[in-house]
């Protein structure tokens, strides 16, 4: 459950409170539900239990405001939080903010949301007797409906520093813009650069990611040689497919865990240029 307070309009305790006892409502008498909270931390609520009348009371109960929304945190939790669960059968459902831009109260609604994101919708049905259910939920992927496309941010001479480092600034402002979205930075090599000059190139990419406090994993960093020196930035929304790396076959993904006497050996075998295109997804 998304408990950031970035924008109250958007989120509030009380439509999350809707929404989760809704889906506990729901719920089959074997079906168990942990519940994990994310605004400024993340944090485990509850561990896996099928008591509704527990649930229900966290969700009333304990809910708190945070000012920030750690979106790729949870998400990250819940993965490592799903491997240790015994159930093979396993759902993940998210919570959080969504604008309605029109036709509240009314069978048809306009609203906003990240292209990647899942919408939720619930319905509370009024007159029924008390032993009836009143609410029902349905979810639906956006990404499904109209996936979106992959944005080439920017190109330039990957041998300019202060290109380098306002031009990843902007990568970086368009990844917390998105929280669900992936960067990728290309970087193009002429065939007469030697190895330890990719090596440092790849390692000041990294320090700098380092230095502005970016996840590892939100970025995919290639290299590839051709006849130009170039870096290629992209930003790949959820749903959407990988960077058409052109004219190029097969560039190297670096792995950041790699150690240098790795990375030295996987730059010795330099990947040939090619005029064929690549329509490269990853």
């Amino acid at each position: 459950m998304d408990t950031g307070g970035e924008d109250r309009q958007a989120k509030s305790l009380k439509t999350t409170r809707v929404l989760a006892n809704s889906l506990i409502n729901s719920l089959q008498a074997n079906d168990s539900v942990a519940l994990i909270e994310y605004n400024d931390d993340v944090k485990v609520l509850s561990d896996w239990t099928n008591n509704k009348t527990q649930l229900t009371e966290i969700v009333n109960k304990k809910l708190n405001f945070g000012k920030r929304s750690k979106f790729v945190d949870a998400v990250n939790f819940a993965a490592k939080y799903f491997a240790n669960s015994p159930s093979d059968n396993q759902h993940l459902v998210f919570i959080t903010d969504g604008k309605i831009i029109d036709g509240q109260g009314t069978p048809v609604l306009e609203m906003t949301g990240d292209p990647g994101s899942t919408v939720i919708a619930t319905v509370e049905i009024k007159g029924l007797s008390e032993s009836c259910p009143k609410f029902a939920s349905n979810a639906a992927n956006l990404a499904t409906w109209c996936p979106p496309n992959v944005i080439k941010l920017a190109e330039y001479n990957l041998l300019l520093p202060k290109i380098f480092k306002s031009q990843l600034d902007g990568m970086f402002i368009e990844l917390n813009n998105n929280t669900s979205a992936t960067g990728y930075i290309f970087d193009r090599f002429k065939s007469n650069t030697s190895a330890s000059l990719i090596q440092q190139k790849v390692n000041q990419t990294l320090n700098y990611m380092q230095i502005r406090k970016i996840p590892i994993e939100r970025i995919k960093l290639f290299v590839a040689i051709d006849d130009k020196s170039l870096t290629e930035l992209w930003i790949k929304p959820a749903g959407a497919d990988a960077p058409p790396f052109e004219d190029v076959t097969n560039p190297i993904e670096i792995n950041p865990q790699n150690d240098k006497k790795e990375l030295a050996k996987i730059f010795a075998a330099k990947p040939k240029k090619s005029q064929q295109k690549s329509n490269h997804k990853n």
